[in-house]
């Protein structure tokens, strides 16, 4: 996905069979000296709950690395401060995205519309082979079939699916082509992640459904929430492959990375307001600061949609660890009712 662009921001400065010259990374032309980074580099000492769970949640997503960032190979080192820099300027990334298909526009102005016409929905997504493919295989799986015979075309998926679930079906089919490929180091990370985006949106639908908020745009903010994760891993994979393919990479970089990037949704956000998604959706892609004192008040700066993605969230990293105690000493900050009862009910069969 990103491969043209990281060619330019990190050449391949040797040969695969050539041991990888690091002297060179430190050097830059004469007279260009690096930028410097606006953000402050985040402290471990002094992370708040949300952080705690952040790292386990990492931990589940990478495993756990004995080896701390300071000791890891000096290739992880350049590579996360480039991509670091490249994070200031994440406009640079938008034209190796996948383009918006007409289909998620046309859901897009339907979201709060509560009779939107199907038939024009199809048609537009009739023009997209690979939509109308997913959204068939979709109804196909075992969430939607409701009868022994395949289902083959567009129609007959919605009879399955219904309204709500061809929305789900347009987003969900586009969302995922941002999931991480398998890498040769961490298979299981693009499968974790998308799952916990798919739970992480369907707690938030969940939730809606005990309030005011549109169930439609819950379940779309919240699909969005977790897609600055996956292409700051995208970004890192496909650094290592261009820069020097035969070096294995330390989960460490990709942590300290994605916790520093990710949290506030910076990256999710610039997306967002790229694709011109509504505001309603745009306010909802907000995070509480990351702040001992004004946590609270923070949070009630956070508009209702916002607030309620930000606890699917939590709920959804919680059912993802394995270790049940953990998962309860990390609980906390999950306060919805009806997220904190599917949690506990979750935890109670770990």
């Amino acid at each position: 996905m990103f491969r043209k662009l990281l060619r330019a921001l990190l050449p391949s400065f040797v040969p695969a069979e050539v041991d990888a010259n690091y002297a060179f990374f430190d050097k830059t032309p004469e007279n260009e000296p690096l930028p410097i980074a606006n953000k402050a580099p985040v402290d471990d000492q002094t992370m708040p709950y949300e952080n705690d769970l952040e790292g386990a949640y990492l931990d589940y997503l990478f495993g756990c690395d004995a080896r701390p960032m300071q000791q890891s190979d000096s290739l992880s080192h350049f590579i996360y401060h480039q991509l670091s820099l490249l994070m200031h300027e994440p406009e640079q990334l938008l034209s190796h995205l996948p383009v918006m298909p007409a289909s998620i526009s046309q859901v897009l102005k339907e979201l709060d519309n509560p009779d939107f016409d199907v038939q024009r929905l199809l048609a537009v997504v009739e023009r997209e082979p690979a939509m109308a493919a997913d959204l068939i295989k979709l109804a196909n799986s075992p969430r939607y079939r409701r009868r022994e015979q395949e289902i083959t075309e567009l129609k007959a998926a919605f009879m399955s699916m219904g309204a709500n679930g061809l929305l789900e079906g347009v987003v969900q089919s586009y969302i995922k082509r941002f999931t991480p490929r398998p890498s040769i180091y961490y298979r299981q990370f693009g499968e974790k992640i998308w799952q916990h985006a798919l739970q992480t949106a369907d707690f938030a639908k969940l939730a809606a459904s005990d309030s005011q908020t549109d169930p439609g745009a819950a379940y779309f903010t919240a699909l969005l929430y977790n897609l600055g994760t996956m292409i700051i891993f995208e970004l890192m994979i496909e650094a290592f492959n261009v820069v020097d393919p035969d070096v294995t990479p330390s989960s460490a970089a990709f942590k300290r990375l994605i916790r520093e990037y990710s949290h506030d949704l910076t990256l999710t956000l610039t997306l967002a307001n790229y694709w011109q998604l509504p505001q309603l959706i745009v306010k909802g892609l907000h995070r509480s600061r990351l702040d001992h004192i004004r946590l609270e008040r923070s949070r009630t700066q956070l508009s209702p949609l916002a607030q309620l993605c930000e606890q699917a969230d939590i709920a959804s990293k919680l059912c993802c660890l394995q270790n049940q105690q953990q998962a309860r000493q990390l609980s906390d900050h999950l306060t919805h009712p009806v997220l904190k009862q599917r949690v506990d009910t979750h935890l109670s069969g770990v």
